[in-house]
């Protein structure tokens, strides 16, 4: 066998650690990149979602734009948001915890026997009811009911907008002068009348044609958004508040009773 020189055997240890030493930076500059990214990964400008039928020319498209990129509001499984759709009275307990900002647990307890228990999961249905009914921002049907499947008026989103207002910032609303009037019938409900005015003066309702709309009437998901975004605008103006990520909002199968919701009744 040929003898290998000592001189020779130096150069190739030589060779390879330079190879290993190439080789080790860049797995170093390549873990570092990869640091960097996760690094700035939290402050990448996020995107708000895009419905088909929600254009730039909608009335309502800055509101549901934004309160689906905090996850307040979701479309549907076809990719559509369905502006003109009603709302549920159980769905919007979800949409004004979150757009409140409330801590929810299941710790939180609903007082209405016809809520159904959602589960540690999701939560949903039943304790983010009980936030609302603790915070005094729903009165529900009865003492024991709340008509979950029920469509929600806009008289009842309205009370319980101006209820969760002056729980998360008392004195934030201001009261109107005695010689202020609502708009139309807005003001005349004996439930809500109040709450109604009370919005109308400090802009809740901006965007609203209260001129042609019925306050007993379901509230479509596109003007939930509107009062749900002008809500937030008022208790956060200079600030883009982070909201706690929600699920999408889709109701259990619901009982055989009828959904119908009795206009001016509750909140």
């Amino acid at each position: 066998m040929e003898k290998v020189e000592p001189a020779m055997k130096l150069s190739g240890r030589k060779r390879l650690g330079r190879a290993h030493r190439r080789l080790t930076g860049a797995i170093c500059a390549v873990l570092l990149a990869l640091a960097l990214v996760a690094a700035l990964a939290p402050f990448t400008l996020a995107v708000a979602p895009s419905f088909p039928d929600v254009p730039d020319t909608h009335p309502h498209h800055d509101a549901i734009s934004y309160l689906a990129l905090h996850q307040i509001v979701d479309g549907y499984v076809t990719g559509e948001f369905g502006p003109d759709g009603e709302v549920t009275r159980q769905q919007f307990a979800k949409m004004i915890v979150l757009a409140g900002g409330y801590q929810v647990s299941e710790a939180d307890e609903c007082p209405f026997a016809d809520v159904l228990k959602g589960g540690p999961e999701t939560l949903y249905p039943d304790n983010y009811v009980a936030v609302c009914a603790a915070k005094g921002i729903t009165t529900g049907k009865t003492q024991t009911t709340f008509d979950p499947y029920g469509n929600i008026t806009r008289h009842q989103v309205i009370s319980m907008v101006v209820r969760a207002a002056d729980d998360l910032q008392p004195g934030l609303l201001a009261t109107p002068p005695d010689d202020w009037r609502a708009t139309g019938i807005w003001g005349n409900d004996v439930t809500h009348g109040a709450n109604a005015a009370r919005a109308e003066y400090n802009s809740l309702l901006q965007e609203l044609d209260l001129d042609t709309l019925d306050p007993t009437m379901s509230m479509t998901r596109g003007e939930v958004a509107r009062v749900l975004y002008n809500l937030m605008v008022l208790l956060w103006p200079e600030t883009t508040t982070t909201q706690p990520a929600a699920t999408t909002v889709t109701d259990p199968p619901p009982p055989t009773e009828s959904t119908t919701t009795t206009a001016g009744c509750g909140g």
